[in-house]
This record gives C-alpha cells, structure tokens and sequence, in this order.
C-alpha cells in the first residue's frame, strides 16, 4: 500500500514537471514565432499625394557648326585666247550698306563694300580661297590691268566658280591738258569714280573698263566742272549731259576746247601768309569749294574754275572770317587783292626768378567777346605763339601745378607787329 503511494506521487511529480517544460517551451518559441510572421497591415488614411517632381534639365553647351569652307581653287583666263592670267587680283567684299558722293557737284550714289579678303592669282592662274568663310552673300571682284573687272555675287555655302573669264576693257585717253598735274576724274553710270592726273604730255589715261557710259572730267574735285567727251546716247539716269560710250575699245577725248573756257581765279591776302583761303560756288547747294593755303607772302591760286558767280573766304586761326565775292567769264584771269590784316600774340613762359624757363605748360586762347579756342603747350625754352588772329581782345589762361590758373588779358591789334608777353607759372 505504502508502495503505491510513492509510485503516484512520483507520476503526479513527473506530470507537474513535463507540463513545466511544455509551458516553457511554448513560451521560449512565441518570440521567434512572431518575427517570422509579416506584421499586421493597418488600414490607416491614404496619405496626401506629392506634386510631381520637376526634373531640371542638364544644360549641354552646343558646339557651333564649322562655318563652311571655300576650296575651290579657279582659274583666271582671257576670254578671246583662254591663256592664264597670272598676278590678277581678286577681292572678296560684302555689302555694308551705300551713300551718297558729290563729284563735282553732282550727287553719285554708290555701294559701300567692307573687303573680307584679298588674293592674288599664282603663276598658274589659280586664286586661292581664304578657306573658312562666314555664311551670307559676298560679291567676288577679279580683276587685272587692260582687263574689265569681272564681278559676281557669291553666297556661301554654294558652289564656287572653277573658272572666271575676264575680257579686255575699253580705255580712255584724255590729251590736250597743258599742264601737268592736273586732276581728271572718270565718273561712270553705276558709280564708280576713278581719278588720274595728266602726265608730262599732258594726257591722262583710264583703261580696264568695263561697258558702261562714262564722263570726264577735269579740275580740281569739289568743283561743278562737266566738260564734253563725245556725245552719245547716254543712259537716261545718268546725270551728265555729255557722255562717252565704252565697249572694249579704245577712245581718246580732246579737252583742250572746254580747259579753255575755264578761268583762274588769283591774288594776294596781306597779312595772312601761309593761311587757309577758300573758293566757294555762290547758291550751289550742296555747298561747292575749292581750298588752298596761301604761300609765304600770302599769294594764292585757283586755276580751271567754271564761269561763274564765287565767294573768297580767308580764314584766321580765331575769329570771323574775311568774305569777299568775285564772278569770272569764260577763259578769264582775275586778279584779287584782299587787305585782311592779323594779329600774332607770342611770349616766354618763366619761374619765379623770371629766368628759368618753364617747358610743357598748357596755354589757353579765346577772344573776350566771341566763341572759340585755340590751345598750345610751351616748348623746352618756355616759348608760346599763336598766329593769323583776328585783330581784338583776348584771354590768355595758364595753367599752373598746384595753384589757380593765370588769366590775363590783351589786346592784339593789326599793327603787323607781333604782342609780346612774359609770364610766369609759379
């Protein structure tokens, strides 16, 4: 009996003590358990939604094209023997707008061209290109002497000329001048104006010409001078009324008739030696004028003036200027004596000792009643002059370091004798 007693004790003991273990087990495995299990989704409220994002994009610097290029290498020939011309020069220019020239008196407009390149045929012929040319329209320009200017528009990118032909152009020979020296101009129905003086034979020649109508003239530019030169049909735009047809030939123009009805206008000033005198057409609008300097004694000379009513205008270095008016007929020589007596104020620039002279000091002139100014800087010995003055009453204004400018008054009168002045920079 006591037996059986111990026996249940010890199987309800090993009962208490497995399910011990069962417990702890479970209890030891729960954790793992749950980390391998996902974790319950939670059904919250859907969350706002985000702007879209803005994607900056990448800055990739471009690279320019290659601008295009000119390889082409053409052949310069004559057109009647298909030879090559060596040395003829080429031109490449592009438009930069046009304006408005007086020759002689008449309004010629013409095109304003900005030269991008320049060439020169080798001994085959054979111009080379500048290679790296900007695109847009240029106008090639080949030319050579006794030949006519070859011109065409060219745009590039586009194919470049292999050949270009270039013809012999008319001339024109101008003779019967008598003197040497004298200025003749060329002035064509597109434009184009061209000048030359007369050699010691008294001719003066244009050749390389291209067909176009043509006139000569002769004098000084700036004048209305028209002469005659063959009278042929004309192109009604052109202004001239005597003109010269050129195609390829040779024509020689005689302009001893019209040189001699011009007249000369000539004189003295007293008074303004080596100063500026001027001839101007009376009424021409735009105004016309000629102008010269007077020599050392004050002589002066306008030669192959047109007939005409003009105005003489001497001109001093400060003050008004001295007008007087002359009219002259066909083959006249008229003499003109103009009394315009000037003034000269001149000095020495000193220190304070009165002794050392004071070099590289600015000086200031303007007459006291008027308008202008005339400026000069004392040379190494101190010494100052202003020249060709209008009789009257003048500011000297010296200026000096560190210290107010000087400014003095003085009379310059027509006495023919210079005023003489001594100041000082300190």
């Amino acid at each position: 009996m006591r037996t059986t007693n111990y026996l249940l004790v010890v199987w309800l003991l090993l009962g208490i003590l497995a399910a011990l273990l069962l417990w702890y087990a479970k209890s030891a495995n729960e954790p793992q358990r749950d980390l391998l299990q996902p974790p319950p989704v939670v059904q919250d409220e859907p969350a706002p939604a985000l702007p879209p994002a803005v994607i900056q994009p990448i800055a990739v610097e471009a690279r320019p094209a290659p601008p295009p290029r000119m390889d082409a290498r053409p052949t310069v020939i004559d057109a009647a023997t298909g030879a090559k011309l060596p040395g003829a020069a080429a031109v490449l220019v592009r438009e930069a707008g046009e304006e408005w020239v007086v020759v002689f008196g008449v309004h010629v407009r013409r095109r304003v061209e900005e030269t991008v390149w320049r060439a020169e045929a080798d001994a085959d012929g054979r111009i080379e290109w500048p290679g790296d040319a900007a695109p847009g329209l240029y106008r090639l320009i080949v030319s050579a002497p006794e030949y006519a200017p070859h011109a065409q528009d060219l745009r590039v990118p586009a194919p470049e000329p292999e050949q270009i032909t270039l013809a012999r152009g008319g001339a024109i020979t101008a003779f019967g001048i008598k003197e040497r020296g004298v200025p003749i101009v060329l002035a064509s129905a597109s434009g184009d104006v061209a000048f030359a003086e007369s050699d010691a034979d008294g001719e003066a020649r244009f050749t390389g010409l291209a067909d176009d109508a043509y006139a000569v003239l002769a004098g000084d530019p700036g004048m209305p001078f028209t002469l005659r030169a063959e009278i042929l049909p004309a192109r009604p735009s052109y202004p001239y009324p005597h003109v010269i047809s050129v195609a390829h030939r040779e024509r020689r123009i005689d302009l001893a008739p019209e040189l001699q009805q011009l007249a000369e206008v000539r004189g003295m000033v007293k008074g303004c030696a080596a100063g500026e005198i001027a001839l101007w057409a009376k009424g021409a609008t735009p105004p016309l004028a000629r102008s010269h300097r007077t020599d050392a004694v004050g002589s002066f000379r306008f030669p192959r003036v047109p007939p005409g009513e003009y105005e003489l205008v001497v001109k001093p270095a400060l003050g008004p200027s001295h007008v007087k008016t002359v009219a002259v007929d066909k083959g006249d020589t008229r003499e003109v004596e103009i009394d315009f007596p000037l003034a000269e104020i001149r000095g020495a620039i000193v220190r304070s000792d009165a002794a050392t002279p004071c070099a590289g000091v600015a000086i200031a002139l303007a007459p006291t009643d008027g308008a202008g100014e005339l400026a000069a800087v004392s040379d190494a010995h101190g010494r100052f002059a202003f020249a060709r003055l209008v009789p009257g009453q003048y500011r000297i204004t010296l200026a000096r370091n560190g210290a107010e400018p000087l400014v003095t008054q003085v009379f310059a009168g027509a006495t023919g004798a210079p005023v003489e002045l001594t100041l000082k920079c300190e």
